[in-house]
């Protein structure tokens, strides 16, 4: 009788510079690991054994007819392993303790974090509050080492989309589809991963977060609210390339879905702004957790989805009060700054 195992998976990720050359430094991971190494604690409701990470595999193959006067087919010419992955993590600033007069270096995402952000077109920087924003730029270049019990995958060009899910009184999830190309293959013992404080530091809920659309300082919370920022990347066939084809990225947009309670300030706000003939000039403001007040964890993330357009909605209704679900549109008249998040 054959024997069986237990499965156990993790992942890193960590920036690469030159597109078609996964990066060395996380390719050659193994042994111990830390939270410096690019590895990523996910989210424990999500993925294969509450790791945050999905993952499929799939064969490019090129067929061949079937055997001469049947349908019976024959083995096919193989192509391209292909995979699917997909990693959700927490919503939060870095955990770690902050100095006790907090500067902006005390917000600087994780290694892994940082990376991810920046495959789905986030780049972090200091902003000065003190705090590390993220704001859209073109999508980047990252490198994934996934392991799955004695294996390994290294995976480079990656590129992603995110989406942010906002359920009140749920921490939440931020989840990273990602597109890249399988760089090689091994065996590998599992390493032992060490996540610090993103293992003993709870992540923040979505309370008290002070939502505000509209009419600041009056706060309107919402019932659910999911924020996407998508890519859109072409396959572009490429004899040069490992696997004959390249990508280039041609459009984002980043969108906010949700069902927040209206307001008697203004009962048709939303309206107003769908059939609107101005640029919008109304944000969505949140942030999730307390901001770091020195000596305390970096925990907080403050969300501006700004001038948000709508693009349709439903009347609804929260409990019995008025509300609107809609579909909405961040844009800007300035080069990215249609949206930020920020580690506060």
């Amino acid at each position: 009788m054959a024997g069986t195992f237990t499965r156990e998976v993790g992942i890193a990720f960590g920036a690469q510079t030159v597109e078609g050359t996964a990066d060395a430094t996380i390719a050659g991971l193994s042994g111990s690991l830390t939270l410096s190494d690019g590895i990523v604690l996910g989210d424990a409701n999500s993925g294969i054994v509450s790791s945050g990470i999905s993952h499929s595999f799939t064969r490019r193959l090129n067929e061949k007819p079937p055997l001469s006067g049947s349908f019976t087919k024959q083995s096919s010419d193989f192509l391209e392993e292909q995979i699917a992955l997909s990693f959700a993590l927490p919503l939060s600033g870095p955990r770690n303790d902050t100095t006790a007069t907090p500067v902006d270096g005390d917000f600087v995402g994780r290694v892994g974090v940082e990376a991810l952000y920046r495959c789905a077109g986030l780049f972090g920087a200091a902003s000065g509050t003190p705090g590390h924003q993220y704001i859209p730029i073109d999508v980047d270049l990252i490198t994934a080492k996934l392991f799955d019990s004695g294996n390994y995958w290294v995976i480079k060009d990656i590129r992603g989309d995110v989406s942010i899910n906002l359920t009140p009184g749920e921490i939440a999830v931020a989840t990273y589809t990602l597109s890249g190309i399988v760089d090689s293959f091994g065996a590998v013992a599992f390493p032992t991963f060490d996540y610090e404080e993103l293992g003993t530091v709870s992540a923040p809920v979505v309370a008290s977060v002070s939502p505000v659309w509209g009419f600041d300082p009056e706060e309107r919370g919402w019932t659910s609210l999911t924020i996407g920022v998508s890519n859109s990347i072409e396959s572009i066939p490429d004899s040069a390339s490992d696997t004959g084809s390249s990508f280039e990225q041609t459009n984002r947009e980043i969108t906010v879905s949700m069902t927040i309670k209206d307001t008697d300030t203004d009962i048709d706000f939303t309206r107003t702004n769908l059939v609107g003939t101005t640029a919008p000039t109304d944000d969505l403001t949140a942030t999730i957790g307390d901001a770091a007040t020195g000596s305390d964890p970096a925990l907080a993330v403050l969300i501006e989805a700004r001038n948000l357009e709508v693009r349709s909605y439903t009347p609804d209704v929260a409990g019995t009060q008025a509300a609107s679900t809609i579909t909405a549109v961040c844009t800007a008249t300035i080069v990215a700054t249609e949206f930020k998040l920020e580690n506060v």
